[in-house]
């Protein structure tokens, strides 16, 4: 008689992985030196408004600024607008500066006569027909239009002229179809508001439906799935032999010398997907007679998600305080990383002419800090909402009476990540953040040394196929280590491990179960996907019918797309629930499995219809061995 089986939840819950908390709250200390500096000397409008010849950014006090030389500075403040003065007789010769509005009319070619309303001159210069090219750097006005705070020319006013550049500027910045379009595109956005927020209420109320959709019809759902798969690609493969057979037939009646390469090619090309498509229909077929009841356990684990999820439907709205979360830490982050990028100052030839604004190697590597932060942040925060879904269905699955769990699962398992296991989310997050940095670290060194004078080509490709394979090796790093780190968060929210034992733990669960582990997740994907798939076509095909008939809009495809998004979002925050949810229940199954034989003294801890499952699945395993073939 084996010895009854201990509660496998901890009673009570110790701070786990301290340091990493320490390391992360220092890094953040960082993070605030880090942000007072680049609110000190950032300078966001640098970002935004144009620089005259001079290094005076328009729109700006340039005197109280203090970043050009006293002798340059000019105060710009009402004068937020970057025109160019171009020069004849070819127009190649040009100067930049800050006026207080574009130019509404055209004067562009200025004699004795001229007024000096009609010339446009750098700061400092009286505008006067005295001081017009080549005798002085003014010169009449072209009509123009305001982007970005640049005038661009409103009219094909240089037609005769030779400078190409600015007829780019109009063909790809035309004013006309910016106000015929982009304003049409926002005014139609403006009024599909209702539709849009009713595409958000719809996509919500379809995740619940999908929700209720697998927890009754979840194994048909997945066995259709699957066969839809072997029947599509079995037809693929039929018709590319027939096309092939088609092709073969025709060639056949020409001699070898009047048959076209072309025809051969395709003929192969046609033979070699047909067998490819074939091969792969084959091995999903085999795959699933081999894998057949670890499919049908992978469908009883999908129920008991379903199960677990019905019972605590609170936890399907978390990803709400995940994306609050998200949206704070993406206005700090962004804000600040505005400020820093704004931390330049002006450079000036030998001869005292500006150059450009330049950032300091310094101020690039506080750039990398403060991106590095941002992604820890990010997965610390998704990390959060991982545990806190894990640790509420662990807690419902270790429950012999599942109608009997505490009050606020969710609200307890989110509070326990808080005080005793926030320390273990940022190690794991640590990691998984390092290998994101160094991919754009790599991304963005890769683009700096292809720019660098003096690289052939052969020698700009050889960097670009060494950077290609540190970022496909990185990026398997990547994925591997977000399945890692999730094993590791669901062993320490349920189990109260620290992140090294709960992945040791968790990945030692997948090893031993690794044909289940593996059955479960492509099926519980692809089920997921289709999920996807629903919520967004489903809302979007409702949007549609609803906006067509709206005569007052001009482009309903705009809006439709937008809600296409929105809800394919609301989807996936519905939907990430539910893999995290069958992820847990997995682990929490292995576990039970090898901790427990289903006897009075040691009870599964599982729902009788997955115990009926298990129970199935070992008898026909007990059948086979008996056979001694493989199950």
């Amino acid at each position: 008689m084996g010895e009854k089986t201990k509660d496998p939840l901890p009673s009570t819950r110790k701070c786990r992985d301290l340091l990493f908390l320490i390391i992360f709250a220092l890094f953040w200390g960082g993070m605030v030196v880090v942000a007072v500096f680049g609110r000190r000397n950032g300078y966001p409008p640098l970002l935004v408004y144009g620089v005259d010849d001079d290094g005076n950014i328009c729109g700006a006090d340039n005197v109280g600024l203090g970043l050009v030389p006293q002798e340059l500075a000019a105060d710009m403040t009402s004068k937020k607008y970057l025109y160019y003065i171009m020069y004849p007789p070819d127009f190649a010769n040009t100067s930049k500066v800050c006026v207080e509005k574009c130019p509404s009319e055209t004067y562009l070619w200025v004699d004795s006569q001229s007024n000096s309303s009609q010339l446009i001159c750098p700061h400092g210069v009286v505008p006067d027909a005295n001081n017009t090219w080549p005798d002085g750097p003014c010169w009449g006005m072209y009509k123009s239009s305001s982007l970005l705070f640049r005038c661009f020319p409103s009219d094909n006013v240089l037609v005769n002229s030779t400078l190409s550049i600015y007829k780019q500027i109009v063909r790809r910045v035309n004013t006309s179809f910016l106000s015929d379009i982009a304003t049409k595109i926002f005014r139609d956005i403006s009024l599909a508001w209702p539709y849009i927020l009713a595409g958000a209420g719809i996509a919500l109320i379809l995740g619940i439906v999908w929700i209720v959709l697998m927890r009754f019809l979840s194994g048909f759902m997945v066995w259709f799935s699957i066969f839809a798969i072997v029947a599509t690609l079995g037809v693929v493969s039929y018709i590319l032999f027939t096309q092939a057979t088609a092709i073969a037939n025709k060639m056949n009646i020409l001699p070898p010398e009047l048959r076209l390469t072309t025809q051969e090619q395709n003929l192969e090309t046609l033979r070699v997907f047909a067998y490819i498509v074939a091969v792969v229909d084959g091995i999903i077929v085999l795959a699933v007679l081999f894998m057949f009841n670890r499919i049908r356990v992978a469908v009883a684990i999908i129920q008991e998600t379903s199960r677990a999820i019905s019972s605590m439907t609170s936890i399907l709205f978390y990803p709400i305080v995940t994306f609050f979360l998200l949206v704070g830490l993406a206005s700090y982050w962004i804000i600040i990383g505005v400020y820093l990028a704004s931390c330049m100052t002006p450079e000036y030839d030998e001869n005292g002419r500006y150059q450009e604004y330049k950032a300091s190697q310094t101020l690039r590597y506080l750039g990398l800090y403060h991106l590095f932060g941002g992604l820890w942040t990010l997965n610390v925060i998704l990390g959060i909402g991982q545990c806190t879904i894990a640790g509420a269905i662990g807690h419902w699955y270790w429950a012999h009476d599942k109608r009997a769990i505490r009050a606020l699962p969710v609200l307890r398992s989110f509070l326990n990540t808080i005080f005793f296991h926030l320390g273990s989310v940022a190690f794991g997050a640590f990691l998984l953040a390092l290998v994101e940095w160094l991919r754009i670290v790599i991304a963005l060194t890769e683009r700096a040394i292809k720019n660098t004078a003096g690289l052939n080509k052969f020698q700009k490709k050889f960097i670009t196929f060494i950077a290609k394979c540190l970022d496909c090796c990185l990026g398997c790093l990547q994925r591997l280590l977000k399945f890692i780190d999730r094993t590791g968060y669901i062993m320490v929210s349920v189990y109260g491990y620290s992140f090294c034992t709960g992945v040791r733990k968790g990945m030692g669960l997948v090893a031993t179960n690794f044909l289940r582990v593996a059955a479960v997740h492509v099926v519980a994907s692809f089920v997921i996907f289709l999920g996807k798939l629903f919520i967004c076509a489903a809302t979007c095909l409702a949007a549609f019918l609803a906006i067509e008939q709206n005569s007052d809009l001009d482009f309903y495809a705009i809006p439709v797309i937008l809600i296409g998004i929105i809800s394919y979002a609301i989807g996936s925050g519905f939907l990430e629930v539910y893999r995290m949810g069958i992820e847990t229940i997995l682990l929490c199954f292995c576990d039970d499995s090898a901790r427990n034989d289903g006897s009075a003294e040691r009870p599964y801890y599982m729902s009788d219809a997955l115990r009926n499952t298990v129970e199935m699945q070992n008898k026909c395993t007990s059948i086979c061995k008996c056979c001694g073939c493989c199950c």
